[in-house]
């Protein structure tokens, strides 16, 4: 596949994700778990930025990445309770093994 096919194919996932954007939040559930997986794991800086710069889009996707995308999930926080119970039992071992 030449440079030029993937970057034809890549303007036609855009403009579909631009598509399902501009009827969002009114999307049925394959189409919002369509959107939401492209913007998690298909969509490179470059399709954001294209998108987040379309005035006919800019308000769905503003209103979608704060819904969906840059929220914390029980997984984050779950994780980061896990990276601070570490640093504390590092922490606590550190103190327990100094000489007093």
């Amino acid at each position: 596949m030449s440079f030029e096919d993937t970057g034809a194919i890549r303007a036609d996932e855009r403009a579909r994700i631009v598509g399902l954007l501009a009827r969002y939040p009114d999307l049925p559930g394959p189409e919002f778990d369509e959107l939401r997986t492209w913007f998690e794991r298909g969509a490179t800086p470059l399709d954001l930025g294209l998108i987040a710069g379309n005035p006919d889009v800019a308000e769905q996707y503003r209103a979608f990445r704060e819904s969906q995308i840059d929220r914390f999930t029980r997984r984050d926080i779950w994780k980061a309770g896990a990276f601070a119970a570490a640093i504390l039992a590092v922490f606590s071992g550190i103190f327990l093994l100094m000489p007093h």
